[in-house]
């Protein structure tokens, strides 16, 4: 049995259409509900009267339950008066995370690590938002509500003012390593491992690639690789919604583009009549989707040149590193300031509009791709 404790309760309803809760009224009232927080599973929250919720699934501080009385409500670790007006909710499994052990420690943020000062053998499970701003109760420890900060290797850090900054991680007692590297957030625009780039020599996994290779681009170049940024998500602590790639189908954005699967992150941009459009704003639940069944640790690579540029990946032109985000975001970001030393932003956006929202996308791109993927269906059915 798992327990969860919430601040309040936002009593609403659930689009299943858009995925999207809407909030009808908002109640200061802390409960702790115990149960099966699994898709159809019972929770009980005591507070109420029935007590009795079947779980549907959770929101960016909370989950979600219905019930024949109460109907539909979502308890939140968020502040009554942060309670949002709506939200896109998921339908998996509540995010939970046990660790083995827990270790005190300090952070030093100019180089991302964590120094372990202490190191306890205490095993916990904690369930909850692990993303940045995410609230996080460990009943193992008193006061016991901690703050999401990010991750390891193996684990997620919190931070509370009693109890300062603590790594919960699967390691062995004698394995927790003296320092580590930690990441601060989930936020990625990379292309997912497996990825094919054109190249001179032909088609190459990005994976592959190295400094000084040369990838060939939408308008014509051979240009080499500067860098190559490696971020690795670990599934627990990752947003679904930011961080779990969106495949667009063979086929979905024109006839033979991509020419296979392409699997890239929400926020990566592709280049659509004349726009930049982020790979998020595709998705129509058909023949460009959400991933869901992600495995525990996945790896996104992200290609810099030295411009932001539009290489092509399955094909389809899709945009190169931009520096306005942070190289510290990735794993192997000691290995560029170890070659080039200065991280100051450098490089020039595209000047292509950005779309980055459903609701951006023009009317005439949208009935394109819908009529792409009438044409995908009916092909799927005579196959």
């Amino acid at each position: 049995m798992a327990t969860f404790s919430a601040r309040t309760t936002l009593e609403g309803d659930l689009d299943a259409g858009t995925d999207t809760f809407t909030t009808e009224s908002v109640l200061n009232m802390p409960t702790t509900a115990t149960g099966d927080f699994t898709p159809g599973g019972t929770v009980v929250a005591p507070e109420y009267d029935p007590a009795e919720f079947t779980y549907v699934g959770y929101g960016p501080q909370g989950w979600i339950g219905t019930s024949d009385v109460w109907g539909t409500v979502y308890f939140s670790q968020g502040a009554f008066a942060d309670a949002p007006a709506s939200f896109t909710y998921q339908t998996g499994a509540f995010p939970s995370f046990s660790a083995n052990v827990t270790a005190g420690g300090t952070i030093d943020p100019d180089t991302m690590t964590f120094t372990v000062n202490e190191v306890d053998n205490m095993p916990t499970t904690v369930m909850g938002d692990f993303s940045p701003g995410g609230i996080l109760d460990v009943p193992e420890y008193d006061p016991g509500t901690f703050d999401y900060f990010g991750y390891g290797p193996n684990g997620w850090i919190g931070y509370n003012e009693d109890w300062g900054y603590v790594y919960f991680t699967t390691d062995a007692l004698e394995d927790v390593p003296a320092t580590f590297t930690y990441s601060t957030g989930t936020f990625v625009v990379c292309f997912l491992a497996g990825t094919r780039l054109a190249t001179p020599t032909g088609e190459t996994p990005v994976e592959a690639l190295s400094i000084g290779d040369l990838v060939l681009t939408a308008d014509g170049r051979a240009a080499p690789v500067r860098w190559v940024g490696v971020q690795t998500v670990v599934r627990a602590f990752a947003d679904p919604l930011r961080s779990f790639p969106v495949r667009i189908t063979a086929g979905a954005l024109q006839q033979n583009l991509p020419l296979r699967d392409l699997l890239v992150s929400p926020d990566h941009a592709l280049l659509l009549d004349g726009l930049l459009v982020q790979a998020g704003a595709l998705v129509n639940g058909t023949t460009i989707v959400r991933e869901t069944a992600m495995p525990e640790r996945f790896t996104y690579f992200h290609v810099e040149l030295d411009d932001h540029a539009l290489i092509l990946a399955e094909g389809v032109p899709a945009e190169s590193f931009l520096d306005t985000v942070t190289r510290r975001r990735f794993d192997n970001h000691a290995d560029y300031e170890a070659r080039y030393g200065d991280t100051a932003p450098r490089l020039t956006e595209l000047p292509s509009p950005r779309v980055k929202s459903a609701r951006q996308l023009p009317a005439a791109l949208r009935a394109r791709l819908a009529a792409r993927a009438i044409a995908l269906a009916g092909t799927a059915a005579v196959a």
